[in-house]
């Protein structure tokens, strides 16, 4: 998916879950992710944390807009080893479906920035794939 603009290598940079607690799983329900550093460096994210969604068709992923408006500051994510509640992040994202009494794969991208030597250094990200049911 080389859209994104970033580096998406699953888990080198960041950890992307979906508690099964938080969430429904249903086409109409927003979905809520917790996100860990798992580089080496600070991660720096949008207020939107970078997050871009996609649902699976016959042929090929398609991009769908995310309806949630983030209100919140840029977060800096350091590394961690663990799911530590200071050392995370807990997007929370909407979509648009074309349909929600069917049910779709889809992927979330979480996007930012990897710092080394206080700067910058490379767009990076990760992804979780979902099943979502009516």
């Amino acid at each position: 998916m080389s859209e994104i603009g970033a580096d998406i290598q699953k888990h080198k940079y960041m950890q992307i879950i979906a508690p099964e607690g938080w969430n429904s799983f249903r086409t109409g329900e927003s979905i809520s992710l917790l996100v860990r550093n798992s580089s080496e460096n600070q991660i720096t994210l949008a207020p939107d944390f970078g997050t871009r969604m996609f649902i699976r068709t016959d042929k090929e992923w398609v991009e769908i807009e995310n309806k949630i408006t983030y209100k919140n500051d840029p977060s800096t994510l350091d590394p961690s080893d663990d799911w530590y509640a200071d050392k995370t992040v807990s997007p929370i994202v909407g979509r648009v479906l074309p349909d929600y009494s069917v049910q779709y794969d889809i992927r979330i991208f979480v996007n930012g920035d990897l710092m080394e030597n206080g700067k910058a250094s490379k767009k990076v990200g990760s992804y979780i794939d979902l099943r979502l049911d009516p």
